[in-house]
């Protein structure tokens, strides 16, 4: 037999084998993980994390799902140990670890709880000069010192240092705050204050600002869309009105929403400019954010960026928010992220993993930081962000 005829027989063969297996070859392709240290396809969430701290898709997993219970784990501490707990905090450096602050003598009961939500593993418990009670405490006296001063503030506890972040527009406003009698635990920083992230300008929608979540009136019929409060009432999108029906722009609530009468709500969130959206299905409230946790946010000025918790509660100060308290939470960028706020990404969505956890929507920037209200002050409007199955 010629060899070019026998080749034929073998390749005949081997088509055939093939052909016979391709359904549990493919199966098998589609049912292997991803190598160690490759990011996974679709998960920008993930891709980002891996990238900017060092760490391989498992691992950054098995973070996240630690973060989630230490969220748990602080709002069970808040709501039953305020006489000993001193704060709850992420490190990632030398390795990733939850953190429990305590004051000298709780040391024995903290360590009941971590066991109790099973996070010994990732856990550092250690002693702290001052309760979390006693930071906001401090807090609360350095906003009203300020108040009767009549000096804008933004402040907020920084768990990690054990101190209260003061931060002050001028010069001269800080020395005024550093002359007070002010509690040893404020930190007088003088940063520009922070500005809402919007612009008043025609272009991308909706006329002005972010859309945030679809959102679900509550108790009644009726669904639509929200955006931050301090944007206009009146907004449109691709030349239809949205109508508008309720706002809070003060205190812990920077919303409003809308009516979507000529468009379907498909329940998702964009999050790249070329038009990829995902599901969202879950929320997170404030009381489980936890500082050093990892979120991400879309606006249509910097589109997709990711960072982590820097201060949780904040208060942004008035010129953020009238009236603002501590129910806001401050985000800076990961080393490998631009600005996570500009002009125009007002009320974009804040939020975490694919399918998306709603976490909140942007109401102001700080230099390079964002600052986001969290979504469980959504019902003071009348809604909470929908996450029926879309």
């Amino acid at each position: 037999m010629h060899s070019y005829a026998m080749g034929a027989i073998l390749l005949s063969t081997l088509v055939a084998l093939v052909t016979h297996q391709d359904a549990s070859l493919a199966q098998a392709i589609v049912n292997t993980p991803p190598s160690e240290g490759e990011a996974e396809v679709g998960n920008a969430d993930l891709d980002d994390y891996v990238k900017a701290y060092g760490v391989s898709p498992e691992e950054a997993r098995e973070h996240w799902a630690a973060t989630d219970i230490a969220g748990e784990l602080q709002a069970d501490l808040i709501k039953t140990q305020g006489d000993i707990f001193g704060g709850l905090w992420i490190e990632r450096e030398p390795t990733f670890a939850v953190v429990i602050g305590v004051v000298a003598g709780g040391e024995k009961t903290v360590r009941a709880y971590v066991d109790k939500f099973d996070l010994a593993e990732v856990t550092r418990v250690q002693q702290v000069q001052h309760t979390l009670e006693q930071l906001q405490a401090d807090q609360a006296a350095i906003s009203a010192a300020a108040d009767a001063a009549g000096i804008d503030i933004a402040a907020g506890v920084d768990q990690a240092e054990g101190q209260v972040m003061v931060f002050v527009e001028t010069a001269e406003d800080a020395s005024v705050l550093t002359r007070l009698q002010l509690p040893g635990t404020a930190n007088v920083v003088q940063q520009d204050l922070p500005t809402p992230a919007v612009e008043i300008y025609g272009g991308l929608p909706p006329t002005t600002c972010t859309t945030g979540f679809n959102v679900q009136r509550i108790g009644a019929a009726g669904e639509g869309v929200s955006i931050a409060g301090h944007c206009p009432n009146s907004q449109s999108y691709l030349g239809d009105a949205l109508p508008f029906i309720q706002q809070q722009y003060s205190g812990n609530t920077d919303a409003q929403w809308h009516t979507t009468p000529t468009f379907t709500d498909p329940n998702k969130i964009r999050v790249t400019s070329s038009g990829t959206t995902r599901n969202v299905t879950s929320r997170k409230p404030l009381s489980q954010m936890v500082q050093g946790e990892a979120v991400c946010k879309y606006g249509t000025t910097t589109l997709f960026d990711c960072g982590e918790i820097s201060i949780v509660p904040y208060d942004p100060g008035d010129t953020c928010v009238p009236s603002s308290g501590s129910t806001y939470v401050r985000v800076d960028p990961n080393p490998n992220a631009g600005d996570m706020a500009e002009g125009g990404d007002s009320g974009g969505p804040v939020f975490h993993n694919n399918p998306a956890k709603a976490y909140g929507t942007i109401s102001c920037q700080s230099g390079v930081d964002m600052i986001f209200m969290p979504q469980n002050f959504l019902p003071n409007i009348g809604v909470e962000v929908d996450i029926t199955t879309p």
